[in-house]
């Protein structure tokens, strides 16, 4: 606490080679900063190449305004989070990725939904520019089942722990949950780390999850394309949560299956042939993965 006035949020913002990002996201949180110095901003790099240079723009253009930590190794997302969360010193921390950016204050509408002891994660509404709304929440179990929920809660703009977990990019949530789950996994280098974090959090029993609309921020994905080795790590973080949480996992592979299959008949019907191929790799390979589980 450099100023000496007690801190209400800490913003703790892990990168890695994002130096051409991190100015974007700084900005608006300062920018949109309604609680004044009860805000505290920590940039976590996990030993990027560029960690010099960023770090000597922030120091230049924030001074104290961030506390600034290197990571000696890559350890990956969960272990850049963890870094960042033991050094917060607010009750309330906002997990936030380089590349988001806030449109509007949210600080202060925030903290006053955390006066309720029983709220351990709250999300927002995601947004790929303003005014096109982009995925808040996760199905819990990827499958056809699961994306016509999705699709039916975010129509009528609602949303069910019991069915999903909140976008990992940006969302709240109280240091006190998050010591007592023992903080990111770190066995996940990648993917899927609200999913987990959401399962044990709901394990306690003593904590909510909730989704507020009206509070947003920008997290632009360009109608990024999913590559076979993305897919297949995400695959596999998702068959480890699975495992932890006691979930069969050849009943999960066989959802995952049919929904891919799903997606490659809809990327059939847009003719987008590189993704078609993609996607049918993909579910060549989650084939063999079945017929390792039998």
């Amino acid at each position: 606490m450099l100023d000496g006035k007690v801190k209400k949020l800490s913003i703790v913002i892990v990168t890695y080679n994002s130096g051409a990002l991190i100015e974007g996201c700084l900005n608006s949180i300062f920018i949109h900063n309604d609680i004044d110095t009860a805000l505290e901003v920590i940039v976590v790099d996990n030993d990027s190449a560029d960690y010099a240079t960023t770090f000597a723009s922030i120091e230049k253009k924030y001074g104290e305004s961030v506390t600034l930590i290197r990571n000696v190794e890559n350890g990956g997302y969960g272990q850049g989070n963890n870094i960042g969360i033991k050094a917060a010193s607010a009750p309330i921390v906002l997990i936030m990725n380089p590349d988001v950016t806030l449109f509007a204050p949210v600080f202060r509408k925030a903290l006053l939904q955390f006066r309720d002891i029983k709220l351990g994660i709250l999300g927002m509404q995601q947004y790929e520019k303003v005014g096109m709304r982009r995925q808040s929440f996760l199905p819990l179990h990827p499958s056809i089942i699961g994306l016509l929920l999705y699709k039916l809660y975010t129509w009528c703009h609602c949303y069910s722990s019991r069915f999903f977990c909140i976008h990992g990019s940006c969302f709240f949530i109280r240091k006190e949950a998050m010591e007592n789950i023992g903080g990111f996994d770190e066995n996940i280098f990648l993917y899927n780390e609200e999913m987990d974090i959401h399962y044990r959090l709901l394990q306690q029993k003593k904590y909510i999850i909730k989704y507020d609309k009206t509070l947003s921020y920008i997290h632009p994905m360009h109608n990024r394309k999913e590559n076979l080795k993305e897919l297949k790590q995400r695959f596999s973080t998702y068959m480890y949560v699975c495992k932890k949480m006691s979930l069969s996992s050849r009943t999960m592979i066989c959802k995952y299956i049919n929904l891919y299959r799903l997606y490659l008949f809809r990327s059939f019907l847009k003719h987008d042939t590189d993704i078609c191929n993609t996607y049918s790799t993909f579910i060549l390979y989650l084939l063999r993965q079945k017929k390792l589980q039998s």
